[in-house]
């Protein structure tokens, strides 16, 4: 395929530290994604910087197995499988590509999708539902299978490509900075080995379950916040650039891309990301203009953390002239419920103690934002909880008080707060 000059070389951000980028790369693998763990980066960056070998001995440092494959060398059939006949039954059968049946055999695997910019249109075609769906073909991915990706600019890809946009959407991108001089020396006087056997595999189960541990109370802040900030700035929810612009083959904000922020966002609380690091996950997936203005928003919102609120060990109140700050608090309080209640029954949630106090505190700090002048705000939070069934179809004792809670509050609203 010739070269594309439409697009010589994305303008990225600049170069990320090596030592910051070992922390975003084992962040994003060990991030709850929409359909297992990790979430899709695209490294960029010059030829002969060691992009391949990062991620394969971050890889292998947490326990996990490695393998890639190169864009310049693979066809359609390399990614989603082929299918042949079975004639004995009259029909077609999808065979896998040779590299699904083995990660998913592999306790916890990473697939870097290398030379992106090198693949052909047929093959980024093939890659859309594997990246976010988890799908090679007709085959599942294990929800253990993470995705990585690396490219090198247009400039320097041999037989480029732009990175078409559905597939660029769905990654989020980060310029790679070459290792220090130092680190590099460490490296190669060290033994310069390529080939070091992966940690245990219960080391990634282990930092797996210290994740997911964390994961409710982060996520439900973060999903507060991102909301409450695109209610301000709708304009930056679907800002796609147009058919030819550069940035097309690099990070801007659409739903999507805005989902898998929120997930990096929690992933810098439960990973301890400095908030540089932070900053460039965010950007990664909604381009760095969104970024920044959410970050400046968020610090400026400095929302408290909803567990502890919902367990009673920090106080907060409505203020009338941050309507804003009040949304993002009650939606962070009725998502970790939410997310608290998960797929149990009634039966099985009436009998959880934990929840039920939580579920009363929740209530109650609603409530008082709606008696405070401020029903339309507590609205949305209260019909969450109902649709949930976070109410006294969970919490038996408490029928009479939720039924006097919103009777008044239906009223000032107009309607029925029901499902």
């Amino acid at each position: 395929m010739a070269k594309n000059t439409k697009n010589v070389s994305p303008s990225a951000p600049a170069a990320t530290p090596i030592t910051s980028l070992e922390n975003i790369i084992k962040a994003a693998l060990f991030t709850p994604g929409p359909h297992g763990w990790g979430l899709p980066i695209l490294l960029w960056g010059p030829v002969g910087i060691a992009k391949t070998s990062l991620v394969e001995a971050i890889a292998r440092k947490w326990g996990l197995a490695f393998n890639s494959l190169v864009g310049s060398i693979i066809e359609p059939m390399d990614v989603a499988g082929m299918q042949l006949p079975d004639e004995a039954n009259h029909r077609m059968v999808q065979y896998p590509a040779h590299w699904v049946s083995r990660a998913n055999q592999n306790q916890g695997h990473v697939q870097l999708l290398d030379e992106l910019t090198t693949c052909p249109r047929a093959v980024q075609g093939a890659m859309l539902k594997l990246v976010f769906e988890r799908k090679a073909g007709e085959v599942n991915l294990h929800r253990r299978v993470r995705f990585l990706a690396a490219a090198n600019p247009m400039d320097q890809a041999a037989n480029a490509t732009d990175i078409e946009t559905p597939l660029a959407n769905r990654f989020g991108h980060i310029e790679a900075g070459a290792p220090e001089v130092s680190v590099w020396s460490d490296w190669l006087l060290g033994g310069a080995d390529y080939d070091a056997d992966p940690a245990d595999p219960s080391k990634a189960l282990d930092e797996e379950r210290r994740v997911v541990a964390l994961w409710d109370n982060a996520f439900s802040r973060s999903a507060a916040v991102v909301t409450s900030f695109l209610r301000t700035r709708g304009s930056l929810f679907n800002d796609q650039p147009s058919a030819g612009d550069p940035k097309a083959s690099l990070a801007f904000p659409t739903p999507r891309t805005w989902e898998l922020a929120t997930r990096a966002l929690a992933a810098a609380d439960v990973h301890g990301l400095s908030p540089d690091e932070r900053a460039t996950l965010v950007a990664a997936f909604v381009g760095p203009g969104p970024a920044s203005e959410y970050l400046a928003y968020a610090r400026q919102t400095d929302l408290p953390d909803p567990e502890a609120l919902l367990d009673g060990n920090v106080s907060w109140k409505h203020q009338a002239n941050r309507a804003d700050r009040t949304f993002a608090v009650l939606s962070s309080i009725t998502s970790l419920l939410v997310r608290l209640k998960g797929g149990r029954s009634l039966d099985e949630c009436s009998k959880d103690e934990a929840l039920i106090k939580r579920l009363r505190q929740g209530w109650k700090i609603t409530m008082e934002v709606a008696r405070a002048e401020a029903a339309d705000i507590a609205y949305p939070a209260l019909q969450r909880m109902i649709r949930a069934d976070l109410d006294y179809r969970v919490d038996k004792a408490g029928l009479m008080q939720y039924a006097a809670d919103m009777h008044p509050i239906a009223s000032k609203i107009g309607g029925s707060v029901g499902r």
